[in-house]
C-alpha cells in the first residue's frame, strides 16, 4: 500500500501470502488495524474493487459466524419483536456499510441460515461491564434494575 500523499510504501506486501506473517509468527494488532484503515480508505475513497471485495467477504465472514452459533441459540432470543439482537464491538464495525451486503447476503440464503429470520444490530451507548454484573447477579440468583434499552442503540435491522 503506498500513501497517496507522500508516496511512502506503508506495508511491505507482495502477495496475499506474505501477510500470513503479520498474523500468525509477527502478529501486531496495531500493524493490523492500519492496514485495515487504508484498506477501507481504499475501498470508502478510491473505490477499488479489491479493497470493496475484502469488506464484502468480511460481512460473510461476520454472518457465517452468527450461523455458526445459530442452532445453539436459545428461540427466546431468535422471537422477539426486533429479531435476534446481537450487540456489536470493536473497531470492524466502523466499516459496516462496506460489510453489509456481505452480510446480508448470507443471512439471506435460507439454505444457510435456517434458522435466524430478523436480526437487530445493537452498538453499545454503556460499558459491557453492565452486562457483565448482571450476568454474575443472575448466577447468585439476585436481580439488578438494569434499563437495557438504554444501554444500546439500533443501527441495522432485516427480515430474511
Amino acid at each position: 500500500v503506498i500513501d497517496g500523499a507522500t508516496g511512502i510504501i506503508l506495508f511491505q506486501i507482495g502477495d496475499r501470502n506474505e501477510i500470513l506473517h503479520y498474523f500468525y509468527s509477527k502478529f501486531d494488532k496495531s500493524y493490523i488495524a492500519g492496514l485495515c484503515k487504508e484498506l477501507a480508505k481504499g475501498a470508502k475513497e478510491k473505490k477499488d474493487q479489491i479493497c470493496l471485495e475484502l469488506f464484502r467477504q468480511a460481512g460473510e465472514i461476520l454472518a457465517e459466524h452468527i450461523l455458526g452459533v445459530g442452532p445453539r441459540i436459545a428461540e427466546e432470543l431468535l422471537n422477539t419483536p426486533s429479531g435476534l439482537q446481537v450487540v456489536t464491538v470493536g473497531s470492524v464495525w466502523k466499516s459496516w456499510d462496506l460489510m453489509k451486503d456481505g452480510f446480508v447476503s448470507v443471512l439471506k440464503d435460507r439454505k444457510r441460515n435456517t434458522r435466524i429470520s430478523k436480526i437487530s444490530l445493537l452498538e453499545l451507548k454503556e460499558s459491557a461491564a453492565i452486562g457483565a454484573a448482571s450476568l454474575g447477579a443472575k448466577s447468585i440468583k439476585l436481580s439488578l434494575p438494569i434499563n437495557y434499552q438504554n444501554n444500546a442503540s439500533l443501527y441495522f435491522q432485516a427480515e430474511f
